[in-house]
């Protein structure tokens, strides 16, 4: 959800019109894993929201590489299809970017990937394209790493599915949400191209 959707959802429940920003820095800014952590709401709102919503659409089933270098992580969505995305760290530079999946397999089936040979099967969600960059960055908070570049060349032709990218993108680089600059998403110039989509 974006913030409007937060408002919308959290307004329905009666709940006042700034609880959805303290929930939306939750998910996105601090990227929690329970509700049970975002101590600025009330009991009674964090037990409505376990109860009838849920923080993340895809499960992280393991994480594969040393803990100071490149990382692959294997995630099921909720149709039991699987997807990756992969945490490089570059050295020289000192910085970690994240390599994130638009869809499961890909149409494109270009020769030196490995993705192609199963086929295109589906497009990825908003929620589930923003799930990896969450998860990813949930582990390297942890490590107090921070996020420094996301890129779009995981599994998938990303401008396939425009339709769902860009919801996801406008999550990335929202300044009171997942914080990055556009400058530093390799895809957020389709933002641009696309101003009069949602």
């Amino acid at each position: 959800m974006n913030l409007d959707a937060m408002r919308a959802m959290l307004s329905a429940a009666g709940q006042p019109a700034y609880r959805a920003a303290q929930l939306y820095e939750w998910v996105f800014a601090r990227g929690v894993a329970n509700f049970s952590d975002m101590t600025n709401l009330p009991k009674t709102l964090r037990e409505w929201l376990a109860e009838n919503t849920r923080l993340a659409t895809i499960d992280l089933v393991r994480v594969t590489g040393p803990d100071d270098g490149t990382r692959k992580a294997l995630f099921r969505l909720a149709d039991g299809k699987f997807i990756e995305s992969v945490v490089m760290r570059d050295e020289g530079e000192g910085r970690t970017s994240l390599c994130i999946s638009s869809q499961v397999g890909c149409a494109m089936a270009c020769t030196f990937c490995l993705t192609g040979f199963g086929g295109y099967q589906r497009n990825l969600t908003p929620d589930e394209i923003i799930g990896q960059a969450i998860e990813a960055r949930r582990q390297l908070l942890a490590a107090d790493e921070p996020l420094a570049h996301v890129v779009f060349m995981g599994m998938g032709e990303p401008m396939h599915n425009l339709d769902n990218v860009i919801p996801a993108l406008h999550l990335l680089i929202d300044a009171k949400g997942f914080g990055l600059s556009r400058r530093r998403v390799t895809g957020a110039r389709a933002l641009h191209q696309h101003r009069d989509r949602p």
